[in-house]
């Protein structure tokens, strides 16, 4: 999917002005009205940058940050508000929350904000593609590679893990290589880091 500028505000003007503007830097946006329907739509594959501008509906920009958080929705979130109060702001931004800024702030803030925000967002999508890829992968493995990955990835030699699943080491040796190629990995080092950062948990697998 395109990088894509998710903008949810209730107030047609804003909502209408700020599309346009970010259309004519060519952004491509997605508005929405109503935050339930936004809800809806919401998809943890988006690319991009979601817009928050949310003032007198009945979720606030904040609540339905929460929410996005809730479901993993791993997407950078920029909050636009009529006031910013800075407490509120430093604690949303602890959270999570990319930047907090004033609707009636300089247009440049804005933009600046929405480029560095998107710049993140597609390197996040990036690292959730490898991940998904590094998964997959790993489900193709046999039952025994499997065996052999996790104890890998415990530290365990080649000997000791030949003991302990009862085969030769030189048998280990040739599991690992097969589980590394299939991987796409060319070392140790490598595997070990590409399945930590795919988040592979093998209690769940």
């Amino acid at each position: 999917m395109e990088p894509t500028v998710f903008l949810v505000d209730e107030e047609p003007y804003v909502r209408q002005s700020a599309a346009r503007l970010l259309r004519g830097l060519g952004r491509r946006v997605e508005s929405f009205s109503d935050p339930i329907d936004f809800l809806r739509c919401v998809n943890p594959s988006w690319n991009g940058v979601i817009v928050l501008a949310l003032e007198q509906s009945p979720l606030s920009s904040t609540e339905l940050f929460e929410e996005l958080r809730r479901r993993k929705i791993e997407v950078p979130v920029v909050i636009l508000s009529d006031k910013i109060d800075v407490a509120g702001a430093v604690g949303a931004m602890k959270r999570g929350v990319f930047d907090v800024l004033l609707k009636s702030g300089p247009e440049v803030a804005f933009f600046e904000a929405i480029s560095s925000a998107m710049r993140v967002g597609v390197e996040m999508q990036s690292v959730r593609e490898q991940t998904s890829v590094i998964l997959s992968r790993i489900r193709q493995l046999t039952n025994r590679e499997r065996q052999v990955l996790d104890l890998v990835l415990d530290g365990q030699s080649s000997r000791r893990i030949g003991t302990h699943l009862g085969i030769e080491e030189k048998t280990v040796e040739n599991h690992r290589s097969r589980l590394m190629r299939k991987i796409g990995v060319q070392n140790v080092v490598q595997l070990t880091r590409e399945v930590v950062v795919s988040g592979y948990d093998p209690s769940s697998e």
